[in-house]
């Protein structure tokens, strides 16, 4: 857009050398090589979505695959028995607790614990 008494813009900026700034975006659309680099990187109509899917389709059909995704990590594992020792230990007797003395690094530092373990597995 031209002001009354006021230079061409796109004379003004191929006038200039060196380093430039330019004040609005009127200044600097003047400029053929800005209007084909804009034309090249955002075409028309490049925003719309033309794909005849509806946002509420889009939205339905996102959480329909969100709900089956879950239920793909929901698989029931197939039962087996845990046995917690092939032979039995000869100290071992089972009801009674054994107490181990043992450390565990909190901050930075050892502190002592004892663990209680029933049949092999600490509790």
């Amino acid at each position: 857009m031209m002001h009354s008494g006021e230079p061409d813009r796109s004379m003004r900026l191929s006038a200039r050398s060196g380093q430039e700034w330019w004040r609005d975006l009127d200044e600097i659309m003047c400029d053929d090589t800005v209007r084909e680099s804009l034309a090249r990187e955002f075409p028309a109509g490049a925003a719309e979505w033309n794909d005849g899917i509806s946002r509420r389709s889009f939205v339905k059909l996102l959480g329909a695959s969100m709900a089956l995704a879950g239920l793909g990590g929901c698989v029931r594992e197939p039962a087996e028995k845990i046995m917690p020792y092939i032979k039995d230990p000869a100290d071992l007797v089972p009801g009674n607790a054994l107490h181990y003395a043992t450390s565990m690094t909190i901050d930075g530092y050892a502190t002592g614990l004892v663990v209680e373990s029933h049949i092999g597995r600490p509790t």
